[in-house]
């Protein structure tokens, strides 16, 4: 985990409930976010500890398989935290 020093404290958690969702669910966390609210409510999934629908983190795939997750957060809009964790899939990609 790394988190810069101007971050707020609270990036570290939704990090990582990006990251858990993302994991658990083998989708995007924004996508599950968009899965969620096209549901009426009550959402079971939502109500799970470390789940969240905010968009920030994406599955790492190797030979079809989820074997990871990378989850950002921090950046003004979920969006930009997606993107983000795609450049570090991108630069770890040759090795998976």
């Amino acid at each position: 985990m790394l988190h810069d020093s101007g971050a707020n404290p609270h990036t570290l958690e939704n990090s990582l409930r990006k990251a858990y969702t993302s994991l658990t669910y083998r989708v995007p966390s924004g996508d599950f976010g968009k899965r969620m609210a096209a549901l009426p409510p009550p959402h079971g999934a939502m109500l799970l500890d470390k789940v969240t629908s905010a968009e920030g983190a994406l599955p790492v795939v190797s030979n079809k398989e989820v074997i990871g997750s990378i989850g950002i957060s921090g950046a003004p809009g979920g969006h930009r935290d997606a993107a983000c964790a795609q450049a570090g899939i991108d630069k770890i990609a040759g090795g998976l």
